[in-house]
């Protein structure tokens, strides 16, 4: 419900608002949801004039929405590539120990040096079944959360929506005054661009049933 607010601010309403999100069953409530929610805003009142109010929703549009979701989306970025690339690292760095362990120890066992492989024998036999479990779980925690597809959309989203504020501030700053059409026009891109990340979140988990263990 958030984002609706920037068309509101000029006079529109959100493009496409009163559809449901996805072919998710069961999503038709988001969509009345959104409409009731519409619905009980009272009509504009006012002049939406181009020196004095357009400007004013524009500067909250970028002030108060692009701004915080920009830098949200950036820091989302680096947090999830961050954590992929070291959940990476680490299940690579178990895989290689297992391999070099499991490797040392045959070669002791081949030059017979009993004295060094004997004592080794129930470590590497330990680390050569739980390393690679671990490992596994570690990947498959990578699978699951997807982390690295999540960094990229929020890196398209930062592109996106930094696109979107600059040619606000040029309408901003044109010298006859901000045109209401295309300030329009670019809330409701931004709204639909902010959107995307819902609209996907929703797809995925109203598939996903309540109950123990992984739906």
């Amino acid at each position: 419900l958030r984002p609706l607010r920037m068309p509101l601010l000029v006079g529109s309403v959100p493009t496409r608002s009163g559809e449901p999100q996805g072919n998710a069953e069961g999503s038709a409530w988001i969509a009345w949801y959104v409409r009731s929610h519409l619905r009980s805003i009272p009509p504009p009142n006012g002049k939406l004039d181009p020196a004095g109010h357009l400007k004013t929703a524009i500067n909250y549009a970028i002030d108060h929405e692009l701004e915080g979701q920009i830098a949200y989306h950036r820091s989302n970025a680096d947090c999830l590539g961050t954590l992929d690339h070291r959940m990476h690292i680490l299940a690579t760095i178990l895989l290689v120990v297992t391999i070099l362990g499991g490797g040392f120890y045959i070669v002791f066992l081949w030059v017979n040096m009993e004295s060094v492989y004997e004592p080794l024998k129930p470590w590497v036999t330990f680390l050569g079944g739980i390393l690679p479990v671990c490992g596994a779980a570690i990947n498959g925690i990578r699978a699951t959360g997807d982390f690295r597809s999540s960094a990229d959309q929020s890196r398209r989203t930062v592109v996106a929506l930094t696109d979107i504020q600059d040619r606000l501030e040029g309408e901003r700053d044109r010298v006859d005054g901000p045109r209401r059409y295309h300030v329009r026009l670019l809330m409701n891109e931004a709204v639909r661009i902010m959107a995307v990340d819902l609209n996907i979140w929703a797809m995925i988990y109203s598939r996903r049933e309540l109950g123990p263990g992984v739906g």
